[in-house]
């Protein structure tokens, strides 16, 4: 009786491993789609590595500084990596500087080199910092994360002179201002540098590049018909025209928002110097003027809702950063330096 109980148990185990276990095949056939998807995500990862497409991430003529977070960064993510206070960046003597807008007094920013920094832009997802620092006479474009880790070149010195950075909505692409053809254009290359685009071609004077809220087109100043204005050109096309419902007098600067259509454009004239307006493009309404009229305002940024505009500003006698808040249609000062511009806003 027992040494049927111990046969009848032995069987038993017997037929249940070879339920649970699938057969040789199957395993071999499993093993193999295995390796077929890790060698896929690699060469993915790879093929990002080398900048493949249009805008380019390889590392041809691209000095990197460190390296923050692991590369590529995911292609989608919920919110910001680093959740924190707003705060706005800005230049003072040379250097970068930050101030929370819910108050107190100015910080230098972490990871500045010691060289010093200017124009920062703010990238609308990440939080990343751009910036341009001199590297053997002439300007190159870096990032750094919010935590002020070491900074990643994106332009290489060699390629010339770089200035002007901006972020596209999704983080991914940079445009930025260079004369490395013989007169300033608009080009974009990846977030982690590589092969550059030109996206404008004229012998005029391009500058001033600001990406569109859907990141299609390029906005930017140029003077090709005479006097700086406001034109934009779609990234698939290479003929730009001029942005209709735009104050008169001189155009310096424009910026946009990533989830916001809206545009700030300073406008310079005789009458009334320098002033920021709200133009909605391929709108009827009227572009909106921020303001008295007689602050002298100039550098705007938008948040990325653009629920808030940060800018420079002499509208009580000091110029400083000042905040101007889209719903409440309120003012508000940031800081009182007289050398403060080019905020960046997050």
């Amino acid at each position: 009786m027992m040494h049927r109980l111990v046969s009848l148990g032995l069987v038993s185990l017997v037929t249940l491993s070879a339920l649970a276990a699938p057969p040789a095949r199957e395993r071999e056939e499993g093993k193999q789609r295995e390796s077929e998807r890790r060698n896929e995500g690699k060469q993915r990862d790879d093929d990002r590595g080398r900048g493949r497409g249009d805008w380019g991430g390889g590392l041809g003529g691209v000095i990197v500084v460190g390296q923050p977070y692991p590369f590529p960064y995911p292609d989608a993510y919920p919110g910001p990596r680093v959740f924190r206070a707003s705060s706005v960046v800005f230049e003072r003597d040379g250097t970068l500087w930050e101030s929370f807008v819910s108050g107190g007094l100015p910080q230098p920013v972490l990871g500045v080199p010691p060289a010093g920094a200017r124009e920062p832009a703010r990238s609308p997802v990440w939080g990343r910092l751009l910036f341009v620092t001199p590297v053997d006479g002439v300007g190159v474009v870096r990032w750094i994360t919010a935590e002020g880790r070491k900074p990643r070149n994106v332009t290489s010195a060699r390629w010339g002179r770089a200035a002007q950075p901006t972020w596209s909505p999704d983080d991914k692409k940079i445009a930025f201002v260079s004369d490395r053809d013989g007169n300033d254009e608009i080009y974009g290359v990846g977030e982690n540098g590589g092969k550059v685009r030109r996206i404008t071609n004229n012998p005029a004077r391009d500058s001033r590049p600001a990406f569109s809220s859907d990141g299609r087109t390029i906005y930017f100043v140029s003077d090709r018909d005479g006097e700086p204005a406001l034109y934009r050109q779609r990234l698939d096309r290479n003929d730009a025209e001029r942005v209709q419902g735009v104050p008169r007098g001189t155009v310096l600067d424009v910026a946009t928002a990533r989830n916001n259509p809206a545009l700030i454009v300073t406008v310079e004239n005789r009458e009334s110097g320098r002033q920021l307006y709200l133009v909605v493009p391929d709108s009827t309404s009227p572009a909106r003027q921020l303001g008295d009229g007689k602050s002298d305002d100039d550098y705007p940024v938008q948040s990325p809702d653009g629920s808030k505009v940060a800018f420079r500003s002499k509208r009580d006698g000091v110029r400083g950063i000042w905040l101007w808040d889209r719903a409440a249609d309120r003012f508000k000062r940031l800081t009182d330096g007289e050398g403060d511009s080019r905020p960046a806003l997050w």
